[in-house]
């Protein structure tokens, strides 16, 4: 459900009527939206559903987590890879802009379009429609994070761009098919 109906503390449907239902969320951008406040905190676990999410709008940055409590934003495990499909040409599906001490894992990142960004054949090149993203995972200033079995992949520029970065673990990360750049 939405945030007015939901309160994402458990892995149920909204039941279809009242607010703040212990129910899942419909989406990671209701956790991390574009504007206004998070609705996850430093040392919380995202934990997103198998299908496919829309990122139409820049989530804010994962909230930054600690030594001894990351950040977590994870598929659940079990089925396919749930997908956060970048939209409307947007910069960045994950945003790590300043994210410290936080896990990432199980999750294919990727735009529902073959088109590459300012791609010199005008058949090739994204244009103004809604099925393409920039970039699939940004971040700077950014520490101790650890990406595990990820799919980055099919984006219309690069994959990661990513710089300023310290104590970064990737494992099981498969970055391709990117329009200009893997990283």
């Amino acid at each position: 459900g939405s945030a007015t109906q939901c309160n994402g503390r458990s892995d149920a449907r909204y039941p279809g009527s009242g607010s703040a239902q212990n129910c899942a969320w419909n989406s990671p951008l209701v956790a991390l939206p574009n504007s206004g406040t998070a609705r996850i905190a430093g040392g919380d676990t995202l934990i997103i559903g198998s299908g496919t999410y829309r990122i139409g709008s820049v989530m804010q940055p994962v909230p930054s987590g600690s030594a001894s409590a990351r950040t977590r934003i994870l598929g659940k495990t079990g089925g396919s890879l749930p997908r956060l499909a970048g939209a409307n040409g947007i910069h960045r599906v994950l945003n790590l802009e300043g994210s410290s001490h936080v896990e990432i894992g199980h999750l294919d990142v990727t735009d529902l379009s073959d088109c590459v960004f300012n791609h010199s054949s005008t058949t090739a090149k994204c244009d103004s429609g809604d099925a393409w993203a920039r970039v699939g995972v940004y971040a700077s200033n950014s520490r101790n994070v650890w990406l595990h079995d990820l799919d980055v992949h099919g984006l219309g520029a690069r994959g990661f761009q990513a710089g300023a970065l310290t104590d970064w673990t990737l494992e099981r990360v498969r970055i391709n098919r990117n329009g200009s750049a893997g990283w």
